[in-house]
């Protein structure tokens, strides 16, 4: 019985440490969308025609608030800082600080990547949408306070 007891709590912990919390749903890897103005007329965010695996920019933020990116050809490292100041099971937003990009390459920089890499550097604010059952990607906005646009990602 006592057997029977410790494989019900063990099992309880492993399927809790599953479930998304402020935490975690930021972690793992995001696959870039693109960039959207916040007043900006669109039909679909993520597209039909949106390949994960061919997107030219992806985070992977992890645990412990380090992050590495590819940026088109530029590999990059860095750390985070976020606080969640709202969360339930369908979103989760809050402020976002990229403390420290490192670009460890240096290949030639499109004017795009030299974009990409001023928002990213300046983002200071989150919205996060947590996949359900009838979606095909969580997706996290990085913006900037106060300003139009955003950096969108999605993550299966």
């Amino acid at each position: 019985m006592k057997n029977l007891f410790l494989v019900f709590i063990v099992s309880f912990a492993s399927c809790q440490s599953n479930m998304l919390s402020p935490q975690n749903s930021m972690l793992g890897e995001w696959h870039y969308v693109g960039n959207f103005g916040n007043l900006t007329d669109y039909k679909c965010l993520v597209c039909e025609d949106f390949d994960y695996e061919k997107s030219k920019y992806n985070l992977i933020f992890n645990a412990d608030n380090t992050y590495s990116a590819r940026i088109n050809l530029l590999i990059a490292q860095g750390t985070f800082t976020y606080k969640t100041l709202n969360f339930n099971k369908l979103f989760e937003s809050g402020d976002f600080e990229n403390t420290k990009l490192q670009i460890l390459n240096k290949p030639p920089q499109t004017e795009a990547d030299s974009k990409f890499i001023e928002l990213f550097e300046k983002s200071n604010s989150f919205y996060l949408t947590i996949k359900s059952d009838k979606d095909k990607y969580s997706l996290l906005n990085l913006s900037i306070k106060g300003q139009n646009g955003y950096l969108l990602f999605a993550k299966k």
